[in-house]
């Protein structure tokens, strides 16, 4: 589940990068040419990771294409056991932490269950 992966950190300092990096634009056609910045947990998560791999290499680029982003717990994985890895628990860190869905919010997403009860 995507929403909740967590970064860990100052929460002002990761919600100010983000809003930072949002307002980055270019000077052409900021409406047209980009850079566009995802405001879904996916499009956040994958941007994350798109900036860990050597998206100039073969293999880079294969390992994001091979990337598969969800929200919520796929049905074939519902059965399945989850794992927590201890020594990757972010409650424990002395450090604050946000999740990937709390910083969506802060720039702007609404959940879907939000869009239809405003609109409905």
């Amino acid at each position: 589940n995507v929403g909740k992966s967590v970064i860990t950190g100052k929460k002002s300092r990761i919600i100010n990068d983000y809003l930072r990096f949002k307002q980055i634009q270019s000077k052409v056609n900021p409406r047209r040419l980009g850079p566009f910045k995802p405001k879904t947990p996916e499009g956040i998560f994958r941007r994350i990771v798109r900036g860990m791999l050597p998206r100039q290499k073969t293999k880079g680029k294969d390992a994001y294409r091979r990337l598969r982003v969800f929200r919520g717990v796929p049905e074939r994985f519902k059965s399945e056991q989850t794992i927590r890895i201890l020594e990757a628990d972010y409650r424990e860190s002395p450090y604050g932490y946000l999740s990937i869905e709390e910083i969506a919010r802060h720039l702007g997403w609404k959940p879907l269950e939000e869009r239809l009860e405003r609109g409905g």
